[in-house]
């Protein structure tokens, strides 16, 4: 199974970085048909749809055998316990099982996101692995007030959310504008003078 098709086609589960990194991650495969759709599934879901489709004529794989694992992976996520930024806000440790980000790794530039595995009660922090096999992989814990919930708002949703911010701030649309060709709303660029 290929993952970057996988990806491709599961592309309104994934955020945008997501879908980038994903693109970027295909520029360096070896099969060419999967490496384009990956690109233009980070850009264009209409012309993804007719790449991936070519995927599957050329590979004579089974598209619907996609399309199942898909509703599984869907289904895994959906019953995944979450941390929210209420749990974050009242000093709670993640949910085991949950995935957050360890704050206290970004002084070296790291948003990896982990996935809580034990509780260490008597330390107070939550435990999670890192690393892709049980050779490299070492443990790690975090207290409370080092997690950070994992933002699953759409990019739709963070620019409403922005832009209601820079209204309540300064209370006048000019603000708005203004943190938009800033740049600080996210999903929205200006292209205006």
């Amino acid at each position: 199974m290929n993952k970057f098709i996988l990806v491709a086609m599961n592309r309104k589960n994934h955020t945008h970085e997501e879908l980038e990194a994903n693109r970027d991650d295909a520029a360096y495969a070896a099969d060419a048909v999967a490496a384009v759709a990956a690109v233009v599934a980070a850009v264009d879901a209409a012309y993804a749809e007719y790449y991936i489709n070519e995927y599957f004529k050329r590979t004579g794989e089974d598209k619907q055998t996609y399309i199942n694992e898909i509703e599984r992976i869907n289904n895994i996520k959906q019953s995944q316990p979450v941390f929210t930024k209420e749990m974050a806000d009242n000093g709670e440790l993640p949910p085991i099982g949950s995935e957050f980000i360890d704050m206290g790794l970004n002084d070296i530039g790291d948003n990896t996101t982990v996935l809580a595995i034990a509780h260490d009660l008597k330390l107070e922090r939550v435990v999670y692995r890192r690393g892709s096999n049980l050779d490299d992989s070492e443990y790690f814990g975090a207290v409370a007030h080092e997690c950070k919930p994992i933002d699953t708002r759409t990019d739709k949703e963070k620019a409403i959310d922005d832009m209601k911010y820079a209204y309540e701030k300064g209370n006048n649309m000019e603000d708005v504008l203004s943190e938009i060709t800033k740049g600080y709303v996210a999903g929205v660029k200006w292209v205006g003078e």
